[in-house]
């Protein structure tokens, strides 16, 4: 079903002091392990759409004196690697997956914070 995970799934990276916190970078999980190719144009087995195993919805939350607020939203990717600018001076950074384009289980292959 897309759209679907079992709960959101959080990875935090926190800082000694606070620090100006250009971009994030992550390398999600794109179902490389699978037939990736996507066409409609061939009559095999190939994917029509983002792999189930791809974060579909996730956002980046910045941890300033003590609280957590959004930094950046993603609704609807399709991207295995993602690039976001953020520019804020922060103590700690988190990803927080909400939903795949179907499976219950994903991978963050790299959460660079920068």
């Amino acid at each position: 079903m897309p759209g679907s995970a079992a709960r959101e799934i959080t990875s935090v990276t926190c800082f000694d002091k606070t620090r100006m916190v250009n971009r994030v970078t992550l390398v999600l999980d794109s179902g490389l392990d699978k037939l990736a190719a996507m066409s409609r144009c061939q009559a095999d087995n190939q994917l029509t759409a983002p792999p189930d195993v791809m974060p579909r919805s996730f956002r980046i939350e910045g941890l300033t004196h003590g609280r957590w607020t959004l930094v950046a939203k993603i609704p609807d990717n399709h991207q295995r690697l993602v690039r976001l600018p953020i520019r804020r001076k922060l103590d700690g950074v988190r990803f927080v997956l909400k939903t795949t384009w179907g499976s219950r289980q994903t991978r963050v292959y790299a959460f660079h914070v920068a």
